[in-house]
């Protein structure tokens, strides 16, 4: 009876150390997969935060359009548009950004300059003006602007449209003294001089990437070596952008042959006052504007 006892009283211990390790681990085990599940969450938040401050409240783009023809190693401007918000870590007064380019590595940025405008509706307009010019004969495209910051950020950005080639020039046609270059809305206001010694017949205006477009019903001739003022209130766009920044392309037949002339850049909405192009951004990125 004292062996049973003893033997009783030595195990009786033995079993409550065993539960309550085998407890202690479970809950060890628990604490450690919550730990696990709460740092993949916290990671998920941060990566998607980072996201949206990053690459859609930071900067608001508008929808832009260039279309040019130019001469081999010619250049133009393009302005690019966008909206920064006051309370974004990045400032456009200063010098935070070290380079740019275009998702396109034949339209080459020959130089940039970026302009920290006024503020209204709470957001700062910036002017991003690129130099451009194109390699090759190829009718070349971009729509994307990437930003890279003194930091080390880089940031990109849809902008529109980009259409850039290189052409033979033609000496048939030339614009000869006043010339509008700059409208609200596509439209022309030029003087065409014929140079030739018989007429031209003007058939219809459009651009490389094909956006605007006008046929002359008449087809209006310009007789030779005579000046012909054209004028037209509304250019057919296939596509609407807020700002614009084309070379004309006109074709025209002489004698027999058919040509395009081209004309001179052109602006349509870039000269707006700074507040319609904070509300044309604005409203581009379904941004409500705030009533007087």
């Amino acid at each position: 009876m004292m062996r049973l006892e003893k033997t009783l009283t030595y195990k009786l211990p033995t079993k409550k150390v065993n539960g309550d390790m085998n407890k202690m681990k479970k809950i060890l085990l628990g604490t450690l997969l919550l730990i696990i599940i709460l740092a993949a969450i916290t990671f998920i938040i941060n990566i998607n935060t980072s996201s949206t401050d990053e690459n859609e409240t930071r900067l608001l783009f508008s929808n832009h359009y260039m279309s040019a023809a130019l001469e081999e190693e010619e250049t133009i401007p393009f302005n690019i548009f966008a909206l920064n918000d006051p309370d974004s870590p990045k400032n456009f007064d200063g010098e935070p950004v070290t380079d740019v380019s275009l998702n396109n590595e034949t339209i080459e940025i020959v130089d940039y300059t970026i302009d920290a405008g006024m503020t209204d509706e709470g957001y700062q307009l910036i002017n991003f003006i690129l130099t451009l010019t194109v390699n090759g004969s190829e009718i070349e495209k971009a729509d994307k602007l990437s930003l890279f910051f003194e930091d080390g950020e880089t940031l990109t950005y849809d902008i529109g449209e980009v259409v850039l080639t290189t052409y033979s020039v033609t000496e048939d046609l030339e614009q000869v003294g006043e010339n509008t270059t700059a409208y609200p809305e596509p439209s022309l206001d030029v003087h065409l001089d014929n140079t030739r010694d018989q007429a031209i017949e003007l058939i219809s205006i459009s651009d490389t990437g094909d956006v605007i477009s006008y046929d002359f019903n008449q087809h209006d001739t310009i007789a030779e070596e005579d000046t012909y003022h054209l004028v037209i209130d509304r250019l057919h766009t296939e596509n609407m952008y807020d700002f614009y920044t084309i070379t004309p392309l006109l074709t025209y037949e002489m004698g027999e042959e058919r040509k395009s002339y081209v004309m001179d850049p052109v602006l349509y909405g870039i000269l707006d006052q700074d507040e319609v192009k904070v509300r044309k951004i604005l409203s581009h990125n379904g941004i409500p504007i705030q009533e007087d």
